[in-house]
């Protein structure tokens, strides 16, 4: 993989609300992933994309 690829695994235990024991269920990962997904891609801010997140880098 180039070094320059980026991918969202180095943060996902990174964030804080990250559980240290794993998922309780499916069901919670599935939440806690949909939440990442989220922030990942509308909220976090990506420098190699000019300090933007993806949804601003699509929409222009």
């Amino acid at each position: 993989m180039p070094s320059s690829s980026r991918c969202p695994a180095p943060s996902r235990k990174h964030r804080p609300e990250f559980p240290a024991k794993g998922f309780a269920d499916l069901h919670g990962a599935r939440q806690w992933a949909a939440a990442f997904v989220h922030w990942y891609n509308v909220e976090h801010r990506h420098s190699g994309i000019g300090d933007v997140s993806p949804q601003q880098r699509h929409a222009g």
